[in-house]
Order: C-alpha cells, then structure tokens, then sequence
C-alpha cells in the first residue's frame, strides 16, 4: 500500500482492506509503484515484488498489518456474490463538484467518475464528491449538474461538457448553513417575541 498511496500510519491496516477487496473484485493484483532499484542487502530470492499489474486468478486475499506501536492483525477476505444494484434515481437536482491539479487532471478525473458512477447511484456519487472537495482546494475546478431524475444517464452526459475554471487563491465565503434556525423561511420569527432572544 505504502507505495500506492504513501506513509499511512494509522490507517495503513483499513487501506490495506480496502485494496485488498478492490484486487479480488477487479481480479487484479495492482503493481508496487517506483521499485526499480532493489536493495542490495535484502536477500530477494523468496521474495516476489509485483512491478505489473498481474492477474489475481481468484481464490483469497491476506492483509497483514504491523503496527507500530506493537499491534499485530491478519485478515483472510475471500470472493464476494454479485448481486445487481437496481438504480435509485435522484429526486432532486444535484451538483457534483469536481477538483484537480491541472486542466488535464481534472479531464481525466471526469472521465475515470463517469466509469465508476455507472455502478453506483448519482445520490450517493454526489455526496462522495461534495466531501472529498471540502477537505482539497486544488485550482482547477468545475461542477456537473445532474437534473432531477436524472440518474446515472444524465450524469455521464453533464461530465462529458463540463466547463474547466481556474482559480487563483482562496475564494471568499459566500453563504453560511449554520443548521440552526435556518431549515426554513420564519423558521425562528416566534422566538423574536421574546426579549431575551432578541438581545
């Protein structure tokens, strides 16, 4: 995992699940990045690097996990069952945010969500995404729009044409949902009658 996604600490034992049952789902045993010298004072004759992408061949999946602070954890994951997910379409129109590094980037990022959300619902895609870009501000960014009931068919029409905008700098805040009193118009006009709430 360390070389796929880096230094992880913590959380290297979930990531290790996590690609572990994305290799037995996709049936590919995905290479170890940058492994190109080998260190000479390592003996290499039992063990095997994965330098491309090989071919999983079913079966079960092992993940170890050695923690530093002396916690030591072994998990077995075996095949899953298929089972076909019917669609849930959207009920409302949904923005799903989209952020890259460069123009290019964020092109091809369209392009790998427009394969991925054929097998999820446009719902729970959006609500992925709104999260991931609140925790980056990266400087290209742009927003498919999904019309209401729309589903996945007009999701992947509205990342075909997206608009790429580049932003320079933090952008100002615009509105703010405190999630207190404004669920909805007038939603606290009785409390103004009291003094104590109007102070």
């Amino acid at each position: 995992v360390k070389t796929n996604i880096g230094h992880l600490e913590g959380c290297s034992g979930l990531v290790g699940l996590a690609k572990a049952c994305h290799a037995l789902r996709e049936g590919v045993v995905p290479r170890s990045l940058h492994f190109k010298t080998p260190n000479t004072a390592v003996d290499w004759s039992s063990i095997t690097i994965v330098t491309k992408n090989e071919d999983l061949g079913g079966g079960a999946v092992g993940v170890s996990s050695f923690g530093f602070g002396g916690a030591l954890g072994h998990v077995v994951v075996t095949g899953r069952k298929v089972t076909r997910r019917e669609e849930v379409v959207n009920s409302e129109a949904l923005v799903v945010p989209l952020e890259a590094h460069s123009s290019a980037s964020l092109r091809a990022t369209c392009k790998r969500i427009k394969v991925w959300s054929q097998k999820e619902n446009v719902d729970d895609v959006a609500k992925c995404l709104v999260k991931r870009s609140s925790l980056n501000k990266r400087r290209y960014r742009t927003a498919a729009v999904v019309p209401a009931k729309g589903g996945r068919a007009a999701l992947a029409a509205a990342l075909e044409t997206v608009a790429i905008n580049e932003h320079e700098g933090d952008v100002a805040l615009a509105f703010v949902f405190t999630g207190q009193g404004a669920a909805y118009a007038g939603a606290v006009t009785s409390l103004l009658g009291d003094e104590a709430f109007r102070a």
